[in-house]
Order: C-alpha cells, then structure tokens, then sequence
C-alpha cells in the first residue's frame, strides 16, 4: 500500500510539468522584461483621486517594505507569482475536472500562457500586462481567480455557498481595483442565480431565500465600493466622492459623435462662459478631422478611426481646454479641486450633448462593440474579422450541441458563462471608451480554454 502511495503516475508528471512551465514563463517574463513604466503608471505611484485605490495602496505598501530604490522589482515580482498561482490552479481545475487527455491539456496550457505575449507583441504599448505599473497588472489575474471560483461554486456539488462568497469577495477587490472590474458584479448575480435554479432537489422556498441573498449581496457590492472610495477620497484628498475622470471619458465619445448643428442645440442649455467653451472644443475636433464623419467607409475603419481619436480628444482637446477654464475661474483651488470641478463640467456637457447626438453615438458604439468582439478573440485585421464571426458562431454552436447531451452539459455551459462574460465586459467597456487588447484581453484565455473543452467533449463523448 506504501508503495502505491508513492507512486508517480503518469497525470501526476504531466500536472508537475505543466507547473514547471507555467512556472518558467512567468520567471521569464519577470526577469527578462523587467519593470513596466508606462503613461498611466505615474498615477498609480502617487495619490491621484482619477485611480480606484486598492493598486496605489499596494504600492504603498510595497514601497513601505522594500524602499524606494527596489519596490517596484518587487511589486511585479509578486504580480508573476499571483498570476503563476492562478494560472496554475486553473489549469488543474480544468483539465482535472474535465479529465482532458494529454493533448489537449497541451492546449489548454497554451492557451493560458499565450495572451500573457500577445499584448506585448499586438499592442501598441507592447505592454507585458503581469510587469505593468499599472492596475492592469493584477486585474487579469484576479479575473481568472474570479471565473475559476465562480466556475467551482457553479460545476461543484460541494462547498457551494463557500465559493460563491470567494467569488464575491474577488470580484470586490477587482472594483476595488478597476472600473472596468464592474461588471464582475452583474455576472457574479446572473451566475449565482443560474446556479440556484439549476440546482436540483432544492425546495422553492430556498430558492428564493437564495436569489434574494444573491440580488442583497450585489447591490451591497456596488454600495461598499461606492462608500468605500467616497471614504478614501475624504482621508486622503479632503473630497468625500467618487473617482474623477469617468466623465471625461464618457464625454470624449459623445463629442466624436457630433456634428456643429448638435452642439450649437446643447449650446443653449449652458450659460454663455460654458457655452463659449464647448462651441471652441468642438470647432478643434472638427477641424482636425476627429468626428465620426471623418471615420470614412468600412466597419474597420470606424473602429480604428474612433481608436485614434479617442485618446487625442480626451488628452489633446478636452482636457486642456477644460482644466485652464477651471484654473481661471478657480484661481486659488488646488489641483484635485480642478479635477473635481472639470469632471462636474463634463458631466453637465455630456447631459446637454448627449441627447442631440444619441442616433450617432449609438452607432459609434455598436462599432466599439464590434471591435470589442473582434479583439476579444483576434486581432483587427480584414481577414481576422471574418474569423472573429465564424468563431463566434463556431462556439455557440458547440455550445448549443452540448446542451442537447446530458453527460456534456458541463461543457456547454462553461462556454455560456464565457460568453456572457464577454458580452458584459466588451459592452460595458465600450460605454465608457475604446476597446483595445489590453482592454479585452481577460477573456481571451477563458474563450479559448471553453472552445478545447467543448471540443474535448464531442470527441470523448464519440469515443
């Protein structure tokens, strides 16, 4: 008996080997790329009341430990072995769970290392997201850690409740982390549900004990981050509210999306100091040629059109324009005032414009939607785009084949959650801004792993 406790089995090598590799390739990524000093990363490194607080903490905290001259080798340090657990932990649930043979869980392992190069080779950053300054940095990982919970608490029979409090709790530090983190609260809610009611030999009375946790849990998540960063933002900046910034964002696609003839119509919803200012930013992005009727013909176009753009109006345009008038009307406010005062006014701009110009920004924003999709699998390319569609339809239907096979249903419905993951995240991006890779790349992995699996289920099922 001894002896067969110690016996190493073949899976057993394959599992050691697959931890091996993962552990090599974010070794290499740590020690050969080094530190990832980007724009955004200095907004990180200091108090800055545009950034959700838990990535400046860390590094606080990591420069409080280590000291100014090596905190930041440390921080992306510790980013490659958070994003080596995780990795790691997922690639055994997978493969174990679904009992992939040796070729696909080769597959399946470079399907997780792979979108870890394809930023750094397909961005135009060339940004390694695991040695980022930047929240990006962990966000990705916490993204994984946040499907494979939710994943375990879904598929499990056991410890159900248990992992859906984990999941919850990730997904809480995620928005703690990043805006862009919200919609893991949303899908967190619709899965948890799914689960309840596809849970079977449950009386109805529990279940609707437990959708009514689930739906409290939620809107206490939004609640706590909401209160949460007010609080910090008092402490550390004097201001009880949200982050800064959002507004701005939001602006910059509506003005790419009108014409002279809908800000002339919001125009007279604003005093003549305001009105004089947005009339003088939208004529800048008209003669630079930045408005959606510059985008020329082709869904690729008006995808990278609007691309190119977004950042150039935000940055170039908006924001200069904005933050001298605020520096003249509010010559003794100090700079996290100016924000505050800048991100109102955008706000109150973004109310009068909006509504003239809502059939063009709908428009605009299904084509940041395409893009979204597109880059979620692939790459913008005119013969990529037609791969990103039949891929899509490729998945559903795989997808909709399993949920016909009682014994395959895991599958499907691992492919389901994926795409609603995608869904939620691509379309809440696209509200707020553009949807590049660094952007769409957390469900890449996870779009991918789910198309191996469904496949791995055809050909076991077959056999």
């Amino acid at each position: 008996m001894k002896i067969k406790k110690l016996k190493i089995t073949k899976e057993n090598i394959g599992y050691i080997l697959a931890w091996v590799i993962i552990g090599a390739f974010f070794g290499f990524l740590c020690f050969y790329y080094g530190v990832g000093e980007y724009p955004d990363s200095a907004t990180y490194m200091v108090d800055n009341i545009d950034r959700e607080p838990f990535y400046p903490l860390l590094l606080k905290g990591f420069r409080a430990v280590f000291g100014q001259e090596v905190y930041l080798k440390a921080v992306i340090f510790a980013q490659n072995v958070f994003a080596f657990l995780v990795t790691g932990y997922l690639y055994s649930y997978v493969t174990k769970y679904f009992a992939l043979n040796g070729l696909f869980s080769a597959g399946a392992l470079a399907v997780l290392l792979t979108p870890h190069l394809l930023t750094g080779v397909f961005a135009s950053s060339g940004i390694i997201l695991t040695n980022a300054i930047l929240s990006e940095g962990v966000t990705l990982s916490l993204y994984q850690m946040f499907f494979l919970l939710l994943l375990k608490m879904f598929l499990g029979q056991e410890r159900q409740g248990r992992y859906a409090l984990f999941s919850w709790f990730t997904a809480l530090v995620a928005v703690f982390t990043r805006g862009q983190m919200l919609v893991l609260l949303p899908i967190w809610m619709v899965v948890c549900i799914a689960g309840v009611c596809r849970k079977r030999g449950c009386a109805m009375r529990d279940r609707v004990i437990r959708i009514s946790l689930i739906v409290i849990m939620t809107a206490a998540a939004f609640m706590i981050r909401a209160a949460g960063i007010r609080a910090y933002n008092s402490v550390v900046f004097g201001h009880a509210q949200g982050n800064t910034g959002g507004n701005m964002t939001l602006l910059t696609n509506v003005l790419y999306s009108t014409d002279a003839e809908d800000v002339e119509l919001a125009a007279r919803e604003l005093d003549e100091a305001e009105r004089a200012l947005l009339e003088k930013i939208d004529t800048e992005i008209l003669e630079q040629h930045m408005s959606f009727a510059d985008a020329g013909n082709g869904i690729q176009n008006k995808i990278l059109h609007h691309e190119d753009c977004h950042d150039k109006i935000k940055f170039n345009i908006l924001y200069e324009y904005l933050q001298d008038f605020m520096e003249q009307k509010l010559p003794d406010a100090d700079a996290e005032m100016i924000k505050s005062e800048m991100d109102a006014l955008a706000a109150r701009y973004m109310k009068a414009v909006l509504p003239k110009c809502i059939g063009n920004w709908l428009k605009t924003y299904c084509y940041v939607v395409l893009g979204g999709f597109i880059r979620t699998v692939a790459v913008i390319h005119p013969a990529l785009n037609w791969y990103a569609l039949l891929i899509y339809i490729v998945a559903a239907a795989l997808m909709c084949y399993l949920f016909r096979r009682e014994e395959s249903r895991d599958g499907a419905w691992l492919m389901a959650i994926v795409l609603l993951m995608i869904a939620a995240n691509v379309c809440a991006t696209a509200l707020t801004i553009m949807c590049l890779s660094r952007y769409m790349i957390y469900n890449m992995t996870l779009f991918y792993l789910a198309g191996l699996v469904c496949v791995w289920e055809i050909v076991r099922v077959k056999k």
